[in-house]
């Protein structure tokens, strides 16, 4: 069976497991329903803003093992050109011989330009398929849920690029790096901001559907600084990536436009990450004290 359709299957076959209604960072459920482009097309669930920290989730939310089941049934994703250090400009504020770990590391990327820089890159991966793949490449690789795996190591930096809002249980994931990090080391976490204007117009279909399988939290600048402040951690510098406007109207490819198309699109992303409505962000924060 095509592994989309496997998927597909998955989900529309699990409708009856959302049931789990805790915010994914406090587990409260008391807070507000959004209403809004990006969440009228949610099918089978709401989206609520928790009172008490702020985060945006799906109402309700699937519980932790088909959330599990849902990653390990996924597929690798496709293999990213060399285009790191311009995509992901949270790079440059590792320091070189830095030990890492890289959660949701997919196939390595991040980690073999990192490598190339004299750091020390472990991953963290839930798929098997990906895990094998990053061991075959010369990565020490713990596999499994990270709430849930062992790790017996101490790093200066972790990254979570694009994985914290997968993740069941925000608290017992922070919990977990709070405890893997060194002193005064380094969290860097990329995620889609809700906030975004392509999400709310051009992709206002997503998160429609049945995101709520493969997505616990919807993060804002606000709702993650905040989540991180309350557990003892420093916000050194939020970046909001620069990301072209004009493919979201392509499905099959990004063409070239003529020079004033480019130059319309250099302008309209470098408004949107001024006024933080691009896509995505980027948060680093350093461990400074005590949750509280």
């Amino acid at each position: 069976m095509n592994k989309a359709k496997e998927v597909f299957l998955y989900e529309m076959n699990s409708i009856d497991k959302l049931t789990y209604k805790g915010c994914p960072y406090c587990d409260k459920t008391d807070g507000e329903i959004m209403d809004s482009p990006q969440t009228a097309r949610a099918f089978f669930y709401d989206f609520k803003k928790c009172s008490h920290c702020s985060l945006i989730y799906p109402f309700p939310r699937v519980t932790k093992e088909t959330l599990r089941q849902y990653f390990l049934l996924m597929v690798g994703a496709v293999k990213q050109k060399a285009i790191m250090p311009k995509v992901y400009k949270f790079l440059k504020y590792i320091g070189p011989n830095s030990k890492i770990l890289d959660v949701g590391a997919g196939h390595g990327e991040a980690g073999n330009y990192l490598k190339k820089r004299g750091c020390e890159v472990d991953a963290a991966e839930v798929n098997h398929g990906r895990a094998e793949y990053l061991r075959s490449k010369g990565f020490k690789v713990y596999e499994g849920a990270f709430e849930d795996v062992e790790i017996d190591e101490k790093y200066d930096v972790i990254i979570l690029s694009q994985v914290l809002m997968h993740l069941f249980s925000i608290k017992e994931a922070i919990l977990k790096i709070r405890k893997l990090l060194k002193d005064n080391g380094l969290l860097i976490t990329s995620q889609m901001n809700f906030n975004s204007i392509v999400q709310q117009t051009v992709r206002s279909a997503s998160p429609g559907r049945l995101n709520a399988f493969s997505i616990s939290s919807y993060f804002t600048k606000e709702s993650l600084c905040k989540i991180l402040h309350m557990e003892g951690f420093k916000i050194k510098k939020v970046i909001f990536r620069k990301m072209s406007f004009f493919q979201y109207f392509f499905l099959s490819g990004y063409p070239k436009f003529p020079l004033l198309f480019r130059f319309m699109d250099y302008v309209i992303k470098n408004i949107l990450a001024y006024t933080e409505t691009s896509d995505y962000f980027t948060v680093i924060a350093k461990l400074d004290r005590k949750p509280g």
